[in-house]
């Protein structure tokens, strides 16, 4: 099986964010996954997760990290208010989307990112992933 170059945007705003736990996770599925490269506008927290994780390149610009590292699968992991230009960015670049919920801003916002997925003929994974965390998965017992 081929493994798929896979960068984020965003790294979070420290080691224990929720945008970490994503990483952690595709950092265990190297068989399937190899993280290729990070992007975030901070650059002291991208130099603490490129270190963390092992990752070199390292992009305070989305479009420059397109263009330049070329991943076959980007995961959003942005404040919901950057679901529009950051998605769009990342399809209209021709790059498979991992996109937490929710899949847009608006209606309107959700038609035009699934048009772009379509016209670039690539996926575009909308996902909830929290739930399955082991803390979260005890929240939810102790709740019952």
């Amino acid at each position: 099986m081929t493994r798929l170059r896979i960068a984020t945007v965003g790294v979070g705003p420290d080691a224990q964010s929720r945008s970490t736990r994503h990483i952690e996770t595709i950092a265990k599925l190297h068989d399937m996954y190899e993280l290729c490269a990070f992007c975030d506008r901070d650059p002291e927290r991208l130099k603490e997760a490129g270190a963390q994780f092992g990752v070199d390149a390292l992009h305070t610009d989305l479009q420059q990290m397109l263009d330049k590292e070329k991943p076959d699968v980007v995961y959003r992991l942005t404040p919901k208010d950057s679901i529009g230009p950051v998605c769009l960015a990342i399809l209209k670049a021709g790059s498979h989307l991992i996109n937490e919920i929710p899949i847009g801003e608006t209606l309107a916002m959700a038609d035009a990112l699934i048009d772009a997925a379509k016209r670039n003929n690539v996926k575009h994974e909308v996902a909830e992933n929290v739930w399955c965390w082991p803390e979260e998965l005890l929240k939810a017992n102790i709740a019952r």
